[in-house]
């Protein structure tokens, strides 16, 4: 898997192509766009309201509600990522790591 960039914005792709033509990004049908966190930065665990350390997740409790939570507090409360538990973010460039 390749990782390449166009207008800021980044993409995976499976494909071994030449994704170059003059210094120009060239998608093709099997690039997919990163997913990224649209929401306002975040910069504390909502749970045990500590900075967040490199990544945060958002993602469903055991009790029910949604939380932003710091990794620890994602294993004791949530556990879980995918569709419908939970999505882990890179807190640096907000990109989309799992989930």
């Amino acid at each position: 898997m390749v990782i390449v960039s166009r207008h800021g914005k980044r993409y995976t792709c499976k494909a071994i192509i030449r994704h170059q033509d003059g210094g120009e990004f060239l998608p093709c049908p099997l690039c997919v766009p990163i997913p990224r966190w649209t929401g306002s930065i975040p910069d504390h665990c909502e749970i045990c309201e500590q900075s967040f350390e490199g990544v945060f997740i958002d993602g469903k409790t055991f009790g029910g509600p949604w939380a932003l939570m710091c990794h620890r507090c994602h294993i004791t409360n949530g556990g879980e990522l995918g569709l419908g538990k939970g999505q882990m973010y890179d807190l640096l460039t907000l990109e989309k790591i799992e989930g």
